[in-house]
């Protein structure tokens, strides 16, 4: 309720040409209270609710918003049954029931996003394309006419790209909100056919993209990760080795004649993280040698050029550029590493020659100073 509150407040504020001070004197309180008020990091007290409603000349329910709260679950509830409807055989219903909520709900955008969703989806055939495609057209300009939300925008994009003409592709796609910048590059491609130089440089580039958003999106869910909060979710240990053997496979395939060059970085931080995991488990042995591919490919990442060619087939025409990337952080430096083997979990092979042999490499092996200040070790020390 309260981002129902927020924006409210601010659109009313808006329309009568006050500003966040001018609302604050006239209600006795900070202006920067108005201001969280405005972003939804507080709410108003129950005394100072019917003084802003009044001021606006409006009743407490349309300004919390509960109206609107009360039409987008019955937006929603539609949008299940007309899924449920479609699941259970009837398409030609599904979109009669998808056209009905936005007669129903005409300037609801995400009634009007299912229903260009509906159009691509649901009983489509030859015979009704084209009229579909102008449906289609007509409401996801309707969209990009008036709503803000990028979601939506985004989608509007999507389903006229998917009815307007070839030659209209390419200014759809500069269209794409900046949040989703990177589908805009996954669009591309239809432009660029994979005969081409182009066409391949760019399926590459979306290769390595796609990895990036994928590996994150998986590390987040485990919730191992360093620096490790008290609040994430935690994946049981054997599931958390799987998810870095998985990395590492990854790394394997995209970088197959060991051209990793500052992936390298990756590899290595996989290796560490399933040296702690299996020390977690008791098996000193796979953790040393986890640790010394660590190193590794620790100092295969302190050794890279500042301008070097991937030659692997899925990667061969990227390259790593120093001058584009700017400085990096201590994460994943030797300096790193040798903070985490000092964790009290290694104490049982603290010993051992190769666990001594290992933290010897990080601490003489090669530095890449042109990548990172002095500052950036601060952390670790």
């Amino acid at each position: 309720m309260k981002q129902y509150f927020a924006g409210n407040l601010k659109k009313l504020r808006k329309n009568a040409d006050i500003t966040q001070e001018k609302l604050a004197e006239c209600l006795g309180v900070l202006p920067q209270t108005v201001s969280k008020w405005e972003r939804a990091e507080t709410y108003p007290d129950i005394e100072t609710l019917p003084s802003l409603a009044n001021f606006f000349g409006i009743t407490i329910d349309e300004l919390l918003g509960n109206d609107q709260l009360r039409t987008e679950e019955i937006i929603d509830q539609m949008i299940a049954d007309i899924r449920e409807t479609a699941r259970q055989g009837n398409e030609e219903r599904a979109v009669e029931m998808a056209r009905a909520g936005y007669k129903r709900y005409p300037s609801s955008y995400k009634m009007m996003d299912y229903l260009c969703t509906v159009l691509q989806s649901y009983d489509v055939t030859d015979a009704n394309w084209n009229e579909r495609k102008t449906e289609i057209r007509r409401v996801a300009e309707r969209i990009l006419e008036g709503c803000t939300v990028e979601e939506y925008r985004y989608g509007a994009i999507e389903s006229l790209c998917m009815v307007c003409e070839p030659e209209e592709r390419e200014e759809m796609y500069k269209k794409i909100p900046s949040g989703f910048s990177f589908i805009r590059e996954l669009w591309m491609k239809d432009l660029l056919p994979a005969d081409t130089e182009e066409g391949l440089e760019l399926r590459q580039k979306n290769i390595i993209e796609l990895m990036w958003h994928f590996l994150n999106e998986v590390t987040e869910l485990c919730g191992r990760w360093y620096p490790r909060g008290e609040h994430d979710p935690q994946c049981d240990i054997d599931t958390w080795i799987g998810v870095c053997e998985m990395k590492l496979a990854i790394y394997r395939c995209l970088f197959r004649d060991g051209d990793y060059l500052d992936f390298a970085w990756n590899a290595a931080s996989a290796y560490s993280c399933l040296a702690e995991a299996y020390m977690s488990k008791g098996d000193g042995e796979a953790a040393l040698d986890c640790w010394e591919k660590t190193a590794e490919f620790s100092e295969m990442n302190e050794s890279v050029p500042p301008y070097a060619k991937h030659t692997s087939y899925l990667v061969n025409r990227l390259v790593y550029d120093e001058a584009k990337l700017g400085k990096f952080g201590s994460c994943g430096s030797p300096e790193d590493y040798l903070h985490r083997m000092k964790q009290p979990l290694y104490d049982p092979i603290r010993e051992d020659a190769r666990f001594r042999e290992v933290m010897h490499r990080f601490e003489t092996g090669p530095r890449n100073l042109r990548k990172r200040d002095e500052k950036d070790f601060e952390w670790v020390k």
